[in-house]
């Protein structure tokens, strides 16, 4: 937690693959890439929507329960400094509380652990 928010935590060498996310958790992301001394916030709806159109997850067949991001292509979440963190949290667990009611709808179609089933489209 960072003032009240619940947030993942990562670490990596590089801005390059950051693994295992879990875009089902839908909470902000805060990675920090000591080679670099770079802080980024990644705000939950934003990883949701990056990884819906994978068609396979990291070590698994589901996307939303471990994928690979690569920081290169979010570097506008790149902070200008450590300062900024905690302002940054705040501000990206905001938005992505906007977007809290369409979590509800894609969640319902996550197969259950253990589970054969493929999620489905509602369309």
């Amino acid at each position: 937690m960072l003032d009240g928010t619940t947030v993942e935590i990562k670490h990596t060498k590089r801005t390059e693959t950051l693994n295992q996310v879990r875009a089902v958790k839908y909470i902000p992301l805060v990675v920090w890439v000591s080679g670099e001394d770079a802080w980024y916030v990644i705000p939950a709806h934003r990883i949701v929507a990056i990884v819906s159109d994978r068609k396979r997850g990291q070590h698994t067949e589901n996307p939303f329960e471990s994928a690979t991001l690569n920081l290169k292509r979010l570097d506008d979440f790149r902070l200008e400094s450590e300062a900024d963190l905690a302002a940054a949290v705040a501000r990206r667990a905001k938005e992505s509380a906007a977007y809290r009611s369409s979590r509800r709808r894609w969640i319902v179609f996550l197969p259950r652990r253990g589970s054969t089933r493929r999620p489905t489209s509602s369309g």
